[in-house]
C-alpha cells in the first residue's frame, strides 16, 4: 500500500483503487482516509511477488434510509488474505428529521494460512432520537490447531472468561437523560460459543436534586449447551445520598442455577442511616443429583477406527529421501507405504493413555485408559511413539461447572501412533557421474562447445557454500531467514502440579502436561492420598516458584 497524495486524489475522482507498481491505494470517504490506509499497510504489507486489489460500492436502498459503503481487498498468492471493510449507514425516516440515526464501521477478514475468520464493528456517532447508542460487536471463528467459535454483541457474561485474541468489547448502551439531573442508561450483551449462550442487560436511574438518587436493575444469564446447565444472577436496588452520606437503600441480588438439583440463592438489605435489617436464602430442591446417563463402552469404535483404512497413513519422515515410487491404491483397504517412511495411525474416537469417564454424553461402564503398549515390524516388536490431536476434553470426563469455564474447548492429547522401520535393506547401489558442458557464445549467431567435465564432489559442496546463491540476500530474507538450524517455534504452553500454599512443584504427581491431564493426574492423587484433597493445583509452568 501506499499513501501518496496523487493517488488519494485520482481515487477520489474515480472512486476507484488506484493500481501503480504492483500496489493498490484504495480511498474511503471522510477524513479516515489515511488512518486506513495505514490499517491496510499492517494488515497486507508491502512484499516481493504480492499482489494486493480490491474493488469498492456504494450500496443504497430507499432515498437515503440504508447506505452501505465496501472495500473488497485480495491479498495474492498463498497465503490468500481477504479483507472486508465497509460503512452502513441507516436513517429514519429522513436524513434532515432523523428519528434513527446509526453508523456502523466493520472490517471482516479471511487468513487462509492463519485458519482465521475475523469480524469487528463499532457503533459511531449514533443516535436514537437525540440520545446517544454506543456498543462494540465482534467475531472470530479459528478452524486450525486451536479451533474455536466466539460472537459476541456488548461482551460477555461477567464470570466466563474472554477467549483468546478476542478483543475488549464495550456494552451495547442507550443513554437517555434530561442534562445532569436525570440520567437513564440501559445497557445489553449477547454472546455465542462453542459450548454457551450467553446474554444480559442492566437499567440505571440517577437523580440530581439535591439529593441523589441511584436505581438498578439488571440480570446475566449463562447457559452451557453440552452438558446442559444454566446459571441465571439478578441485582436490583435503590439508594439515596445526601453528600455523599446513605440515607437509605434497598438491595437484592439473587441467582437461580440448574437442573438437578436447582439451587436458588438471595439476599435483601434494608439500611436506613445506621439501621440495617438483611435477609438470605440459599435452598436446593429437585433430585440431589444429576439423572442417569447410559452406559456406552467406548472399545467396539475404537477397534473399528482401528481397522479403517482411513485413519491410517504413509509419509516420510523428516530429511527423508523417498526410496520408491508409489504407485496408486487399489481399493479402500490399501495404505501403501515407503520402505523409508512411517506408518501413522490417527483416529478421532477416544483418546489414547487418558482416563476416561464419559463417552459421547454418557457414562463408561468404568473408568477406563486405552494405550499402545507395542507393534511388530517383521519379527521386531518395539514401543512406537503417539502422537497427539485435539480433542474436547468435556465428551471424555466429568467436569465441575467452574472447569467447564476454564478449561478450553479442545485439547492436545494423544490420537495415534506412528511406527517407523529401524533400517531399510536396499540391493546393489548403480553409480552414475554427473556431468557438465559449457558453451562458449563467440558472436550472436555463434557458439561453440568445450569439453565435457565432471565436477568433483568437493568443488560442487563449496560452491553450494560460497556461490553467488550463497551471498545473496535474497537467500536470506523473509521465511528463509529462519530456515537455518537456529528456528523459532511456538510451543503449547505446560502445566504443572503445584502446591496452593506456596506454589511449590510436585513433580512425584505428574511432569509438565496439559492443563486437563495435570487436573486428571490431581483427582487420581487424591483417590490415593485422600487427605491431601484440596491442596493441589494445576498451574502454568512459568508461574511456579524459582521459575
Amino acid at each position: 500500500m501506499t499513501s501518496d497524495n496523487s493517488l488519494i486524489q485520482r481515487a477520489r475522482q474515480y472512486g476507484n483503487p488506484v493500481i501503480q507498481n504492483n500496489r493498490a491505494t484504495f480511498f474511503w470517504e471522510g477524513d479516515s482516509a489515511p488512518q486506513l490506509i495505514s490499517d491496510l499497510s499492517r494488515i497486507f504489507p508491502v512484499a516481493e511477488n504480492r499482489f494486493t486489489f480490491g474493488p469498492m460500492a456504494k450500496l443504497g436502498w430507499g432515498a437515503s434510509i440504508i447506505t452501505v459503503t465496501l472495500g473488497i481487498v485480495i491479498a495474492l498468492p498463498s497465503p490468500v488474505k481477504i479483507a472486508i471493510l465497509g460503512q452502513i449507514a441507516l436513517t429514519l425516516p429522513e436524513a434532515e428529521d432523523a428519528v434513527v440515526d446509526l453508523h456502523i464501521d466493520f472490517v471482516a477478514s479471511i487468513d487462509f494460512e492463519a485458519k482465521l475468520l475475523a469480524l469487528d464493528a463499532t457503533l459511531r456517532d449514533s443516535k436514537i432520537l437525540v440520545f446517544t447508542l454506543t456498543g462494540d460487536m465482534a467475531m472470530r471463528l479459528c478452524w486450525g490447531d486451536q479451533p474455536n467459535f466466539a460472537v459476541a454483541m456488548g461482551g460477555f457474561h461477567p464470570h466466563f472468561p474472554v477467549p483468546p485474541g478476542f478483543p475488549a468489547l464495550r456494552r451495547l448502551q442507550l443513554a437517555l437523560g434530561a442534562g445532569d439531573y436525570i440520567r437513564l442508561n440501559c445497557q445489553t450483551y449477547q454472546a455465542v460459543t462453542s459450548n454457551s449462550v450467553q446474554m444480559g442487560a442492566r437499567l440505571e436511574l440517577f437523580v440530581e436534586v439535591g439529593v441523589t438518587i441511584h436505581g438498578w436493575l439488571g440480570f446475566d444469564v449463562l447457559l452451557i449447551l453440552s452438558p446442559f446447565s444454566f446459571v441465571a444472577e439478578f441485582s436490583a436496588g435503590l439508594e439515596v445520598k445526601v453528600s455523599g452520606v446513605s440515607l437509605a437503600s434497598v438491595t437484592v441480588d439473587g441467582s437461580l442455577s440448574g437442573p438437578t438439583p436447582w439451587r436458588i440463592q438471595g439476599k435483601a438489605k434494608i439500611s436506613l442511616l445506621f439501621f440495617e435489617v438483611t435477609a438470605k436464602v440459599d435452598e436446593k430442591f429437585g433430585r440431589p443429583t444429576p439423572a442417569e446417563l447410559p452406559v456406552l463402552d467406548p472399545w467396539p469404535d475404537l477397534l473399528k477406527a482401528a481397522a479403517d483404512a482411513r485413519n491410517w497413513t504413509g509419509t516420510l519422515g523428516d530429511d527423508v529421501l523417498a526410496v520408491v515410487s508409489l504407485a496408486a491404491a487399489k481399493g479402500d483397504l490399501t495404505v501403501l507405504v515407503d520402505p523409508a517412511g512411517r506408518i501413522t495411525w490417527l483416529q478421532h474416537v477416544a483418546p489414547l493413555d487418558r482416563r476416561l469417564t464419559k463417552y459421547k454424553n454418557a457414562d463408561v461402564p468404568a473408568p477406563v485408559t486405552f494405550t499402545v503398549d507395542r507393534a511388530k515390524v517383521g519379527t521386531a516388536a518395539l514401543t512406537p511413539p503417539t502422537i497427539d490431536d485435539l480433542f474436547p476434553g468435556g465428551e471424555f470426563e466429568h467436569l465441575t461447572d467452574a472447569q467447564k469455564l476454564s478449561r478450553p474447548s479442545f485439547e492436545m492429547m494423544h490420537g495415534g501412533v506412528q511406527v517407523t522401520t529401524a533400517t531399510v535393506k536396499t540391493g546393489p547401489s548403480l553409480p552414475a557421474s554427473i556431468e557438465f558442458e559449457t558453451r562458449l557464445v563467440d558472436s550472436e549467431l555463434d557458439s561453440r562447445q568445450t569439453a565435457v567435465y565432471a565436477l568433483p564432489q568437493r568443488v560442487l559442496l563449496a560452491h553450494s557454500k560460497a556461490g553467488a546463491k550463497a551471498r545473496s540476500g535474497l537467500g536470506k530474507g523473509g521465511p528463509r531467514a529462519f530456515s537455518g538450524d537456529t528456528k523459532l517455534v511456538e510451543s503449547a504452553e505446560l502445566f504443572e502440579v503445584a502446591q496452593i500454599v506456596d506454589l511449590a512443584a510436585r513433580p512425584d504427581v505428574t511432569a509438565a502436561t496439559t492443563k486437563g491431564a495435570a487436573l486428571q493426574a490431581i483427582e487420581q492423587y487424591y483417590e490415593q492420598h485422600p487427605e491431601a484433597r484440596g491442596t493441589l493445583q494445576a498451574v502454568p509452568s512459568a508461574e511456579l516458584v524459582g521459575v
